[in-house]
């Protein structure tokens, strides 16, 4: 998959809405998020974005020229008001719980350039709409929209033994980035670790099944994973699989 790498303070040409200002100016709104890249301080506008459950996702809006009051974020029906964090930089964070796996959710992010009171405000924790007749409308810059699809990773690998060996001393490595190395042993109560099925009778392997972890796996791409057990002679054997991270 095609990844666009660059940052959004060096990206002005990729524009998502233009409308017309007041004094014939014109601005941009743009959304970019950096759960499908490798680096975490890398942004892209691919859309859909790919992330992992468990993962903490940071957006961006950048507004250019320079020129909005507030930005306000629809998030699956949720409304949340930005503050700056630069210029034209509008910031906000959100992780994806088990709650939003297999789930899409569309996020919608709206530039405002406030005249009189502002049109929007967080009242009780809620954002709310003024109601003031007398009041100017803020005026609308415009919007982007974004995709986010949330997945799990899964380890599904295929081990033939003669007999069935001690689980217990099975060992699934998984290889991450920065060379990081996660060993997992058997799932017990109260411990996550990989589950196996039966032996199967038409192929005569047992499945060795793993769920991971955001933290540890590849932001993209594929991950490595190795799984080990020694046998009844006492010798190890090993199976190997490469398994998608989007």
């Amino acid at each position: 998959m095609h990844r666009n790498r660059t940052t959004p303070l060096t990206a002005s040409a990729a524009v998502v809405l233009v409308v017309s200002l007041t004094g014939c100016a014109s601005s941009s709104v743009q959304l970019w998020a950096n759960s499908s890249v490798v680096d975490p301080k890398d942004y892209t506008r691919s859309n859909p974005q790919n992330v992992h459950v468990g993962e903490t996702t940071q957006f961006r809006v950048v507004v250019e020229p320079d020129v909005a009051s507030y930005v306000m974020i629809d998030f699956a029906g949720e409304s949340y008001l930005l503050e700056k964090g630069g210029a034209g930089l509008y910031a906000f964070n959100r992780q994806f719980t088990e709650t939003w796996r297999d789930r899409s959710v569309q996020i919608e992010a709206r530039a405002f350039r406030q005249h009189g009171q502002p049109d929007y405000a967080l009242i009780n924790g809620k954002v709310a709409r003024s109601s003031k007749p007398t009041d100017p409308s803020d005026e609308f810059l415009g919007t982007s929209t974004m995709t986010v699809e949330c997945y799990q990773s899964t380890v599904i690998m295929h081990v033939g033994l003669a007999s069935e060996p001690d689980w217990t001393q099975g060992v699934l490595e998984i290889f991450g980035p920065g060379g990081k190395i996660t060993k997992i042993g058997l799932a017990s109560r109260g411990r996550r670790g990989f589950i196996v099925a039966g032996k199967s009778a038409s192929t005569g392997t047992y499945v060795v099944f793993y769920e991971p972890a955001a933290s540890e796996i590849f932001r993209t791409g594929r991950t490595r994973a190795v799984f080990g057990i020694p046998d009844a002679r006492g010798q190890i054997n090993q199976w190997e699989t490469w398994f998608d991270t989007p």
